[in-house]
């Protein structure tokens, strides 16, 4: 049984720099890499209220699945903790910071917010007190049952994104314990490369597949590549964990899957 295990480690450092008047500086970004973190900010700015930076790490509800970022590298490997409220504002007012400074992130613990500044504008962030749910979100992975891996590039993605535009979930396709395809309800079949000239395949269906998982968040991050891996969890349930190389980060977005199988929805 091959196990999955999809996170490895790092050493993380303290922050702790500290201003002329004695605030405590979390984070200093050169121009180029505030300009990725706002870039990566954006990738997780879906209608949420607040995005949560929690040990340098970015986890968060992503429609019906958890997206996550290890964004350490960004951070100087510091161990960060930030919570953007209103992230669509703070994104706009962000992208103001045009010149060649430093942009620093401030801890104003007097007044309880944090200041980002360039030295040219000051930006006032409410500081909030985050509840560490972060770890909660992810489920248990040890002894998890790796089941199929699937890698997906920039130009098959645009194909299988615009095939299942508009649709609400997209089915996996499992026949003789092989992952050959995928499903558009009402819309298309599609079999990946290896399985198109495979004769059993041609005939490959919602009707006919020995089983089918489905998916309510399908390559919802815009990326250069994707990898899926499909899995069973010590519990029993299937779950997908996509790894999307963004081109700035990695990000992991996990889904709980149902099997679909014959129709019938099995949690």
């Amino acid at each position: 049984m091959a196990v999955f295990n999809p996170f490895g480690s790092g050493e993380i450092q303290e922050s702790g720099t500290k201003t002329e008047s004695g605030e405590k500086i979390l984070v200093s970004f050169p121009p180029a890499k505030f300009d990725t973190f706002v870039k990566v900010l954006e990738l997780f700015n879906k209608s949420t209220e607040s995005i949560k930076i929690q040990s340098s790490n970015i986890i968060q509800k992503f429609g019906p699945a958890v997206a996550s970022a290890d964004v350490s590298t960004l951070f100087d490997n510091q161990e960060i903790d930030i919570e953007i409220m209103k992230p669509s504002k703070y994104i706009k007012l962000f992208k103001n910071f045009r010149n060649n400074e430093d942009v620093k992130f401030i801890e104003d613990n007097t007044n309880n917010r944090y200041i980002i500044t360039n030295d040219e504008i000051k930006l006032f962030l409410p500081k909030q007190a985050m509840a560490s749910d972060g770890d909660t979100l992810m489920p248990d992975f040890e002894d998890s049952e790796s089941l199929f891996e699937i890698k997906i590039d920039k130009e098959t993605a645009k194909q299988l994104i615009s095939l299942s535009s508009g649709s609400n979930y997209v089915e996996y396709l499992i026949q003789d314990d092989k992952l050959k395809g995928i499903h558009v309800p009402d819309t298309a079949i599609y079999l990946f490369t290896e399985y198109i000239k495979d004769p059993k395949a041609k005939t490959l269906d919602e009707t006919s597949a020995n089983q089918m998982l489905r998916t309510g968040i399908f390559l919802s991050v815009p990326a250069e590549d994707y990898t899926i891996h499909i899995g069973k969890l010590k519990t029993g349930g299937y779950f997908s964990f996509t790894d999307c190389n963004t081109g700035i980060v990695h990000v992991n977005v996990f889904e709980n899957l149902e099997d679909s199988t014959g129709g019938n929805l099995l949690i």
